[in-house]
Order: structure tokens, then C-alpha cells, then sequence
């Protein structure tokens, strides 16, 4: 499925949450980090996600009702 990510395109991190938000095909199921994240009608998304020291990327992952993944993996520095 396509796959958009709007917010997380800075790679360095100050912040202990970090807002992720994207969009992707309605009948897409979305993970970030392996959270699930609900869709919107549109097929917008948004979460927040801790960061913790140590961790160097966040996952965004796209999955269809057939199976094909979309993965967008973004890298980032903490403090």
C-alpha cells in the first residue's frame, strides 16, 4: 500500500515524545515501532511515540488485507 509520512522528517530528536503522523490506503493496517495506529476516514494516521535512549529509528510499517508491506524506517538521534 502507498504509504506517507507527514511529521518525523527531522532526524535529530530533543524531545522525549516524538508526533508521527502520515497517511496510507484505507484497508491498510498501520504500526509505528509495532503499535498498531488507527486510521482515519481518510486514511490519515497520527500518534505519539516515546523516545527513549538508545533508540536510533522509528518504523513506520503499512500492511494490505493481501499481506504486502510497505516499510519506511526513519533514523534518529537522541540527546
Amino acid at each position: 500500500p502507498k504509504l506517507e509520512v507527514f511529521e518525523l522528517k527531522e532526524e535529530f530528536v530533543n524531545r522525549k515524545i516524538v508526533k508521527v503522523s502520515g497517511k496510507t490506503d484505507l484497508d491498510a493496517v498501520v504500526r509505528v515501532n509495532n503499535e498498531q495506529v488507527l486510521l482515519g476516514e481518510d486514511g490519515r494516521f497520527e500518534t505519539n511515540i516515546d523516545i527513549y535512549k538508545g533508540i536510533k529509528e522509528i518504523e513506520i510499517k503499512a500492511v494490505s488485507r493481501s499481506g504486502k508491506e510497505t516499510i519506511i524506517i526513519k533514523e534518529i538521534k537522541t540527546e
